[in-house]
């Protein structure tokens, strides 16, 4: 079994400096509005996963920290950007998932392969009676 819906996004806004690993002020904006966007136009999230912290960026963290603590769930971070093969077999083994709406914040530049490891093709948006949406604007 797999999950009902996976809703993957891009983190929020960076700030001009690349060196600066965390979001900038239209981005903790951006992650504020999703804590009510994502359940009032999607449902609520039964998990939310985000890409692991580096000293790179904590943005997909940040990004869905508001979400997380608006319905009281624990953002889990157990793999990095790079990893996101195996995040997407533990999405599709795990029986805990199944049936289930898990979103997933990442960075941009891994979302095509994300997406790809999780089964959709371009233009698609559902995989075996899964949906798989990528949501990066509101």
């Amino acid at each position: 079994m797999s999950p009902n819906v996976i809703l993957v996004m891009r983190h929020a806004e960076k700030p001009t400096d690349d060196h600066d690993p965390h979001l900038s002020p239209p981005g903790k904006e951006r992650a504020e509005k999703l804590a009510t966007y994502i359940p009032d136009t999607f449902g609520k999230p039964d998990f939310v996963f985000a890409a692991a912290v580096s000293k790179k960026s904590a943005r997909p963290l940040e990004t869905i920290e508001p979400l997380a603590a608006a319905l009281g769930l624990d953002p889990k971070t157990p793999f990095a950007d790079a990893q996101y093969a195996e995040l997407a077999q533990l999405l599709l083994s795990d029986a805990k998932y199944a049936n289930k709406l898990i979103v997933v914040c990442w960075h941009h530049g891994e979302i095509p392969a994300l997406m790809r490891a999780l089964g959709a093709k371009a233009g698609e948006s559902s995989v075996a009676g899964m949906t798989i949406r990528n949501e990066v604007t509101m």
